[in-house]
């Protein structure tokens, strides 16, 4: 689970949990200035104030990480117009996020052929930023299990449905793992030794799952996961 955020206020650059991983998205950035032979790349995240926030960047040398607007950037790079690309990114509720913004792009083949290419970056892109505002919805819900901050069962309900229609879209698979800490149920052991071994329980599954996987309290001492893999093999490896 991630701190709340506002979407229309705070930079996620800025966000103390880093929910959309942007050293991730660096690395992918610089496939995406691969593909295109661009001179940058950049991730980019419009401010209320007008200002131009980048999140993350492919490029050659530093750049700055603020803006006036997205004009001083094309200056600031002396972008030539017809060699700037510009894919614009929304929030789930269709307001406008930011955009990715390719700089002095010299493809050689037809963009046509590049945009297949992106769409499932986009995509993924755009299901990160759906899941931060479901998140911030979930935690106004009560949706998290207070003692381990995991999700809790009707948190997992909202969540799993989300990301099972994205993994059918993407043809990734999904498998569910059950967990169970028989000796938490024992009498032997107090509560607050209970509640204990529950957070240290809890820290090892989130540590050891990926960011995509879904990880659930289900009840005193069920954990159940939601994992998502490419492909049957690492379900069976899971």
């Amino acid at each position: 689970m991630h701190a709340p955020l506002t979407e229309k206020t705070t930079g996620l650059r800025d966000h103390p949990n880093d929910p959309l991983k942007l050293s991730h998205w660096q690395n992918r950035l610089t496939t995406v200035r691969e593909i295109f032979h661009a001179q940058t790349v950049l991730l980019l995240q419009y401010m209320p104030d007008t200002q131009v926030q980048v999140l993350s960047y492919s490029s050659a040398a530093e750049i700055p990480t603020e803006f006036e607007d997205i004009a001083s950037i094309l200056q600031h790079f002396a972008a030539h117009p017809a060699e700037t690309i510009k894919y614009p990114l929304h929030w789930s509720d269709g307001k406008l996020f930011g955009e990715l913004l390719i700089l002095n792009g010299k493809p050689k083949v037809a963009i046509e052929q590049l945009q297949s290419l992106l769409e499932p970056m986009l995509e993924l892109l755009k299901s990160e930023l759906g899941q931060l505002q479901l998140m911030e919805q979930m935690a106004s819900l009560s949706l998290q299990d207070e003692l381990t901050g995991m999700l809790n069962p009707r948190g997992f309900n909202l969540l799993a449905s989300r990301q099972l229609s994205l993994s059918r879209r993407l043809g990734s698979h999904a498998g569910l793992l059950l967990l169970e800490g028989k000796e938490l149920n024992s009498n032997r052991i107090a509560g607050l030794q209970q509640d204990k071994a529950l957070k240290i329980l809890a820290r090892v599954i989130l540590e050891n799952m990926r960011e995509a996987d879904i990880c659930t309290r289900l009840n005193k001492s069920q954990f159940i996961i939601l994992a998502f893999v490419d492909n049957q093999a690492h379900l069976d490896i899971l």
